[in-house]
C-alpha cells in the first residue's frame, strides 16, 4: 500500500523539520525491515533505546522517523521529515489504522489475567455457529474457520494487528475478537481498532515482573474501557471480579452499555450447574428468561467463560437465543483443560496453560471434584518471568494436588535449578524433576485406576526456551508417544 505521510499524521505531533508530504510504503519498528519510502518508527524497549536505530534506518531508505523526542546527534537530510510525539506507541499505531484502512464491520476484545484465550475461541465459534465469517487473534495465534496462524505475541504489534484487521476485511470476514492482553494495552497496540464490545474477565496476580504492582496491572487492562474501547460500545464486565467495581465505574463514567455475568442479579446469571463426568448440565437467568442446557466442558470458569463470550456475541449482532443455542456445540480449546489420553488403566491425562496462581488453583480444584483416586501434577514456572508466583504456585499445588512434580518451564536465561528451589519452597513435598519429558514419563508410570494426571503451564505451547535457544516441546506429543509406549 501506499499512502501520503499528511494522511497518516493529521491531528498528530507536528514534524519539527520541514514537511515533505511524501509517498509512504510501509511502517515499521524494526530497522532490519526498513525498505525504500517506509516510516521508522524508532520505539524505546525495556533494554534499547530506538532512536539508536536510527542511522541504520535511513540507511536502508527510510524517508519518515517517529520517536518521543528531538534527535540533535544525527545529520538528516532535507528529505527526511522527523515527526516527534510524548506518546509516539500510540501514534504508530493510529498512523498503522490510517495506512491499513479497513477493517472488519464488528471487533471485539477481551482482557484478563485467565481465560482470554478460551473466550476469543469460544465467541468464534458462536458467531460461526450463527453462520457469520470470523476469526480470531490471540495467543494461539490467527484463527478462522480453515486455517491458524502463528502470531509472535497475544496482543500483536499495531503494524501487525492492522495489517491482519485489514486482509480479514478483504476476505469479508466481518466479526473478530483479540484478546487484549496488559502488555499490549499498556504498549497501544490496539489503539486505531474499531472495538465495539470489551470484555473484563479477571484480575488475579500475573506480570507482575513488568507492571511492578497490582495497580498499574489494573490500570493497563482498565485501558481496554477507558481508552480503546468505541465511545458507542458495550462492556461486558464479570460481576463476581473482585475488580468488578472498578471497571463498573470506568465504564459508567463513559455512558458504555454494560452487560454483566455471573452468579445473583447478574444479567447473564448462573443459577446452578450439574457436572456429569467432563460435561455439565445448566440453568441460565439471561435477561429475565431462563434456559436450561448443557456444555461440554469441564470447570465453573469455562461456564463464566461461556457466558462472557455469549454476552460479545449478542453485543455484536446475534441474538440470545442463537447464542445460548450454541452453547452445546462449543468445543474446548487446544491446550486448556484438553483431554490428551487415557492410560491402560483408565486414567486420564489433561494438559493445561495455567501459569498464575489463581489458574493453577481453579484448575486443580476443578479437576479435584472429577477424581476418585489421586490428583497427580506436573507444573513449573517461567524463567525472567515474575518470581514473586513461585512459591504461591508451590503452595497451591502442595494443598491441592496428591503427587507433585516439579520441572522446567522456559527457564529462558536464569538458572533452571534456582527456578525449582523457588517453587519447591512452597511444595517441599514435590518430586523435582528437571527434564520435563522424564518428569512426564514419571508422573505417567505413577498412575493408578481412578487416579488423574494434570500437566500445567504449557498448553499448546511447542517450544521449550532454554537460554537463548527455543529447542521443540510438546507436552501432548510427549504424553502421546509415553502412551504408545504403554500400549505397545
Amino acid at each position: 500500500m501506499r499512502v501520503l505521510l499528511s494522511e497518516l499524521v493529521t491531528n498528530i505531533s507536528p514534524p519539527l523539520n520541514e514537511f515533505r508530504d511524501v509517498e509512504i510504503k510501509g511502517l515499521t519498528a524494526d530497522s532490519r525491515n526498513v525498505q525504500p519510502g517506509f516510516l521508522f518508527a524508532a520505539l524505546d524497549g525495556s533494554c534499547f533505546r530506538g532512536r539508536n536505530f536510527i542511522p541504520d534506518a535511513l540507511r536502508q531508505g527510510a524517508v519518515a522517523i517517529l520517536l518521543s523526542d528531538q534527535i540533535e546527534d544525527i545529520n538528516l537530510s532535507d528529505s527526511i521529515t522527523l515527526i516527534t510525539d510524548q506518546n509516539p506507541r500510540k501514534s504508530l499505531a493510529i498512523m498503522a489504522a490510517r495506512f491499513y484502512q479497513n477493517q472488519p464491520q464488528f471487533i471485539a476484545a477481551v482482557t484478563g489475567t485467565n481465560g482470554k484465550s478460551s473466550v476469543a475461541d469460544f465467541t468464534r465459534q458462536i458467531w460461526i455457529n450463527s453462520n457469520y465469517k470470523a476469526a480470531s487473534i490471540g495467543t494461539l495465534g490467527l484463527i478462522q474457520t480453515d486455517q491458524i496462524r502463528d502470531l509472535q505475541h497475544t496482543t500483536p504489534d499495531p503494524i501487525e494487528l492492522h495489517k491482519t484487521l485489514a486482509e480479514l476485511s478483504k476476505q469479508d470476514t466481518n466479526r473478530v475478537i483479540i484478546e487484549a492482553s496488559s502488555h499490549g494495552l499498556d504498549q497501544y497496540r490496539l489503539d486505531g481498532a474499531d472495538i465495539i464490545a470489551a470484555a473484563h474477565l479477571n484480575i488475579t496476580h500475573d506480570h507482575l515482573d513488568y507492571h511492578l504492582d497490582i495497580s498499574k496491572y489494573l490500570d493497563a487492562k482498565a485501558g481496554l474501557f477507558s481508552r480503546v474501547l468505541s465511545k458507542n460500545g458495550t462492556a461486558v464486565l464479570n460481576a463476581d471480579d473482585s475488580a468488578y467495581d472498578y471497571f463498573q465505574k470506568i465504564c459508567s463514567k463513559r455512558a458504555l452499555r454494560i452487560i454483566t455475568y455471573g452468579s445473583d442479579e447478574a444479567d447473564l446469571s448462573l443459577k446452578s450447574s450439574k457436572a456429569l463426568g467432563f460435561s455439565q448440565e445448566l440453568k441460565l437467568r439471561c435477561f429475565g428468561s431462563e434456559y436450561e442446557v448443557c456444555i461440554n466442558l469441564p470447570g465453573k470458569f469455562q461456564i463464566y467463560n461461556a457466558l462472557a463470550s455469549v454476552a460479545l456475541a449478542i453485543s455484536t449482532g446475534v441474538s440470545l437465543e442463537d447464542a445460548i443455542y450454541c452453547l452445546p456445540k462449543l468445543e474446548g480449546v487446544r491446550g486448556r483443560l484438553e483431554l490428551i489420553d487415557h492410560h491402560p488403566n483408565g486414567a486420564p491425562i489433561i494438559i493445561d496453560y495455567a501459569h498464575s496462581p489463581a489458574a493453577i488453583n481453579s484448575t486443580l480444584l476443578e479437576l479435584r471434584k472429577l477424581t476418585k483416586g489421586r490428583l497427580i501434577l506436573v507444573f513449573g514456572c517461567g524463567g525472567d518471568r515474575d518470581k514473586k508466583k513461585r512459591s504461591q504456585m508451590g503452595s497451591i499445588a502442595e494443598s491441592i494436588a496428591d503427587i507433585v512434580f516439579i520441572t522446567d518451564d522456559n527457564p529462558r536465561n536464569e538458572n533452571p535449578a534456582k527456578i525449582r528451589k523457588d517453587i519447591l519452597s512452597g511444595c517441599p513435598g514435590a518430586f523435582e524433576v528437571g527434564d520435563r519429558k522424564e518428569a512426564i514419563k514419571r508422573a505417567i508410570s505413577s498412575l493408578k485406576s481412578n487416579d488423574m494426571l494434570l500437566v500445567a503451564g504449557k498448553g499448546h505451547e511447542t517450544t521449550q526456551i532454554l537460554d537463548a535457544n527455543t529447542l521443540p516441546f510438546d507436552d501432548a506429543l510427549v504424553i502421546r508417544s509415553s502412551m504408545g509406549e504403554l500400549k505397545k
